[in-house]
């Protein structure tokens, strides 16, 4: 993300998307989480399988979509036209017979992700 959108060391906060922003969804009313929520988890792109003890599996996005940093907000300096122009992340068991998952990209179909990765978290 160009703006490191939460980033204390840049000292970028992100900023509130309150009922008072200027933009316009297509009905003409404030611009909504809801509408950066949809935007970004369109039916563009599909959850990766995961193993069940993983447990859920959920898209969020970040920055939130309660923000102007957002994704799918329209002004924002990380605007995308889809969820598919996303970096996908998922979790999934790390493979070699531990309890052990880890947080990898998900490079099936997306290639606006980091390299794939595996980010080890012990149980």
């Amino acid at each position: 993300m160009p703006d490191h959108a939460g980033s204390k060391r840049w000292d970028s906060l992100t900023h509130y998307l309150g009922p008072d922003t200027r933009a316009k969804n297509g009905a003409g009313n404030p611009w909504s989480s809801n509408n950066s929520r949809d935007r970004v988890g369109d039916s563009t792109w599909s959850l990766h399988p995961s193993d069940t003890s993983v447990g859920s599996v959920d898209c969020d996005e970040y920055a939130m979509a309660s923000t102007h940093e957002s994704d799918g907000y329209p002004k924002s300096v990380n605007l995308v036209t889809s969820g598919s122009k996303c970096a996908h992340l998922f979790t999934d068991k790390t493979g070699d017979g531990s309890a052990d998952f880890g947080i990898l990209a998900d490079t099936r179909t997306a290639t606006n992700g980091p390299a794939p990765i595996l980010y080890v978290v012990s149980r």
